[in-house]
């Protein structure tokens, strides 16, 4: 079995990237992580024996990849945590596990506003949450 990964990039034993051709069934153009145990010049390979080919590397860095898929969310007022959304977004595409720290917190009449940074791949993006009186929340990046 193997899977050639395109824009990817490798860090704390993982590869990250998008799928290309594969006799796997996975859907091409999809983002992805897996674990690897073995590293060789030209692939990575899984604990079951997978063999993920590099394709071409990404000229993008990571930190912006996130930064793009966070910005998605801006467009969006959820009912409870919108950060919470963008936490599992992270963890569903890339297999990343943070939390964003609260640099501030301010409560008004109708809504309170949090401003917070999260820090991943070497990257620092600062946003701004609000979330009314009713649950429903906004994330400004």
């Amino acid at each position: 079995m193997k899977v050639t990964v395109h824009n990817f990039y490798i860090t704390n034993g993982k590869i990250i990237g998008q799928v290309g051709d594969n006799d796997m069934g996975l859907t091409q153009g999809r983002f992805f992580s897996a674990e690897f145990q073995k590293k060789t010049p030209n692939a990575v390979y899984c604990e079951l024996g997978i063999k993920y080919e590099f394709g071409k590397a990404s000229e993008t860095p990571i930190g912006d990849l996130v930064k793009e898929k966070l910005f998605d969310l801006q467009f969006e007022i959820t009912q409870g945590s919108i950060v919470a959304k963008a936490q599992e977004l992270l963890r569903e595409t890339f297999g990343v596990e943070t939390t964003p720290s609260v640099i501030s917190e301010v409560q008004y009449k109708t809504r309170l506003v949090r401003k917070l940074e999260w820090s991943f791949f070497g990257r620092k993006i600062t946003m701004t949450e609000s979330i009314d009186h009713s649950g429903y929340s906004e994330l400004s990046i």
